[in-house]
């Protein structure tokens, strides 16, 4: 299998020790743990485009003000994102049009460049929404970045900086499907509007994702996996890194063993809606979860 691109939401290669919290010296296997990441995905990325963009672990202590640096210096992504961010961008491939956010802006959990593009992302994502949802060739909008807004792992859960900020726009021109990682472990989200399921969506659901937007924790790789899970009750961390008990009827699917995401999208047909079929593997080949999402 051969996919057209691979779409990945950061903490790539784990440079840095600290965790992105800024907190201890520098790590001395940065140049060397970025070289031999690089080694490792070359097989796949030297022929598909890895869209990639920052975690947590991005923020690499001594890497500049941000600790993006040693990221730029190995991505060079689309130059069309919030000024002062070049690791926000959007891009569109055949019906699907795909937006990259810094989640580090909008993380109440690591709290180090929370803040620092002020209201500037937030108008640029709601531009570019805007724009992306009245053309008549885009059928699905995908939007990337790592902090989960929906995740019942007991790790990092749910972050209430991402859903403040941005639900609200995700609702008003309906995304279609959220893609996240930090939780190493596999999750999807029943559709969702204002934090609420729509429509339920188990495993093999084929749902119109006009009704709503579904979360996808695609955190289940690289790293090792994070065994346990909060479901029926989890938290959502809130501003000051306060952590809010809450129940999680939205949560549809987990899986906590290493997995992978494919998506094949097929456009719209006269008389036929186009169709998103999601697939998660695990490392063996074993089918964890399958939804298709549909969109007149």
């Amino acid at each position: 299998m051969k996919p057209d691109l691979s779409f990945v939401v950061g903490d790539l290669c784990y440079a840095d020790s600290s965790g992105g919290t800024g907190v201890g010296g520098p790590d001395t296997q940065d140049f060397r743990t970025w070289d031999r990441w690089l080694r490792q995905i070359e097989s796949s990325a030297s022929r598909v485009p890895w869209m990639t963009t920052v975690g947590n672990h991005e923020m690499e202590t001594g890497n500049g003000e941000l600790g993006y640096a040693g990221y730029l210096d190995r991505f060079r992504n689309p130059r069309n994102g919030v000024k002062g961010a070049p690791v926000t961008y959007s891009f569109v491939y055949g019906n699907v049009a795909f937006i990259a956010l810094d989640g580090n802006d909008a993380s109440f959990e690591i709290a180090r460049n929370e803040g620092y593009l002020g209201a500037d992302q937030d108008a640029w994502l709601e531009r570019r929404l805007r724009r992306l949802r009245k053309r008549d060739d885009i059928d699905f909008i995908v939007v990337g970045f790592h902090n989960c807004m929906y995740c019942t792992n007991l790790v990092h859960a749910s972050d209430g900086g991402n859903r403040t900020r941005w639900e609200p726009l995700f609702d008003r021109y309906s995304v279609d499907l959220v893609v996240n990682g930090h939780n190493h472990c596999y999750e999807r989200t029943h559709p969702l509007r204002a934090g609420d399921p729509v429509v339920e969506a188990r495993r093999g659901a084929v749902v119109d994702s006009r009704q709503g937007t579904t979360y996808l924790t695609a955190g289940g790789a690289g790293q090792a996996v994070y065994p346990t899970s909060g479901s029926p009750l989890s938290y959502v961390t809130m501003d000051g890194g306060i952590r809010v008990p809450e129940t999680t009827l939205w949560s549809a699917v987990t899986d906590n063993q290493h997995s992978i995401g494919f998506v094949d999208v097929v456009p719209r047909r006269p008389g036929r809606p186009a169709r998103m079929k999601l697939t998660a593997l695990a490392t063996d080949g074993t089918v964890i979860d399958r939804v298709t999402l549909t969109r007149g």
